[in-house]
């Protein structure tokens, strides 16, 4: 399908979502302006102020988004890694940078260890993964453990640090999952209830629950 679309650039930078990013050589870097994508059978690119970008493959001044899978058991599980969008997590305070090339290869083979122990011996839980998240959206490493968070407003996404083991990663997909699935309940029925912990510590609402649970395993 031929079509031509404005979209926002914003320091020479155009994010397409879920693809993703163009930077335009000779853009202003400063300030916010407008750049046009144009798509066709052929193709597609980016251009601003007759300065084009093709987008796709290893286009010079495009960037892509990469994708992880894995498979076992005869189920599989497929996630693209957003660490380009700025708002791919919002609220989230410690976003990290794109991963590197041997990084990505790392959370590559993790990956696949933590689903296997998850198709293998919790099936029904690596239905439940494979149904509901798509995204993974890296974070800054904390002293020791993983961080991970999820949020209401990006259904579907995991936000997390490298993860140190199979295990620990099998043990946050199954648990941010739920956290999902209560983001979903929340979008359908209002939860105003407080939640108190079985210490008696600590009572929290349920929205809060979902919007973000950020800790260290």
């Amino acid at each position: 399908m031929t079509c031509e679309v404005d979209v926002p650039m914003t320091g020479g930078v155009v994010t397409i979502p879920s693809l993703g990013q163009v930077t335009l050589p000779g853009a202003s870097a400063a300030g916010d302006a407008t750049a046009t994508v144009h798509s066709a059978p052929d193709g597609a690119e980016v251009s601003v102020e007759g300065v084009a970008v093709r987008i796709g493959g290893a286009a010079p001044g495009w960037a892509g988004l990469r994708s992880l899978s894995a498979e076992a058991g005869g189920r599989s599980f497929r996630v693209l890694v957003d660490d380009l969008d700025p708002h791919r997590m919002p609220g989230s305070g410690n976003l990290r940078s794109r991963l590197s090339e041997s990084e990505t290869e790392r959370w590559q083979g993790v990956l696949q260890e933590a689903w296997g122990l998850l198709a293998r011996n919790h099936p029904d839980v690596a239905d439940e993964v494979a149904a509901a998240i798509t995204v993974f959206t890296p974070l800054t490493a904390p002293d020791q453990g993983l961080s991970s968070a999820t949020s209401r407003e990006t259904f579907g996404c995991i936000a997390l640090s490298t993860p140190p083991d199979p295990h620990t990663l099998a043990v946050t997909l199954a648990h941010e999952t739920q956290h999902a699935k209560l983001s979903a309940l929340l979008d359908i029925v209002p939860l105003n209830a407080l939640v108190t912990a079985p210490s008696g510590a600590m009572s929290r609402s349920a929205s809060s629950i979902a919007r973000s649970d950020s800790s260290a395993r």
